[in-house]
C-alpha cells in the first residue's frame, strides 16, 4: 500500500496547492490548473511509474485503476457542477464541496478497510462544511488535504514499522 499512500500524498498537497492558489486569486479555473498537474504527477509520477513500484517492491503489472470508481467521480463532479454551477448558481463553496463529496464517494469503491476509512472522514469534512456557513471553503480544503495526506503516510510507513 506504499504506492497508494504515495500517491495520497501527492494529491493532498495537489489539493493544499489548488487551496493557496484559490486563496490568492479566488479563480477556480486557475485553481483546477494547479491542482490538475500535481494529479497527473501524482497518476504518472507515482501510480503509473514502474521504476518506482520496483523501489517499492510492488509488482509493475499491479494496477491501481478501478474503472466504475472512475465512472461514479465523473458522474459525481459532473453532477456536482451541473446542480450547483448551472441549475442553482449555490457558489463556488457548494461546488467544491459536491466535488469533495464525489472524490470522497469514489474511494469507497476500492473495497479495502483504508479506502472506507478515508471516505468517511473525506465526507464528513464535507458534510459539516455544507452545514455550517461560517466555515470556509479554504478550511474545508485544507482538512480534506490533510486527511489525505495523513492516511498516506499512515499507508506509506505501515510496511515500514513491521
Amino acid at each position: 500500500m506504499q504506492i497508494v499512500g504515495l500517491f495520497l500524498i501527492v494529491i493532498g498537497l495537489a489539493m493544499a496547492v489548488f487551496d493557496i492558489i484559490y486563496y490568492k486569486t479566488k479563480n477556480l479555473n486557475v485553481s483546477w490548473i494547479g491542482f490538475g498537474v500535481l494529479y497527473a504527477v501524482g497518476i504518472f509520477g507515482v501510480l503509473s511509474n514502474d521504476s518506482l513500484k520496483e523501489a517499492l517492491q510492488i509488482s509493475t503489472e499491479k494496477s491501481f485503476f478501478n474503472v466504475w470508481s472512475l465512472v461514479i467521480l465523473a458522474i459525481g463532479i459532473i453532477s456536482s457542477y451541473f446542480y450547483f454551477q448551472i441549475l442553482s448558481n449555490k457558489g463556488d463553496k457548494k461546488l467544491i464541496i459536491g466535488i469533495l463529496s464525489a472524490v470522497a464517494i469514489h474511494f469507497i469503491l476500492f473495497f479495502s478497510l483504508h479506502a472506507y476509512l478515508l471516505a468517511a472522514l473525506l465526507l464528513l469534512n464535507c458534510f459539516i462544511s455544507y452545514r455550517r456557513e461560517q466555515i470556509s471553503i479554504y478550511s474545508t480544503v485544507a482538512m480534506d488535504a490533510g486527511i489525505k495526506m495523513i492516511v498516506g503516510l499512515l499507508l506509506f510507513i505501515s510496511p515500514l514499522l513491521k
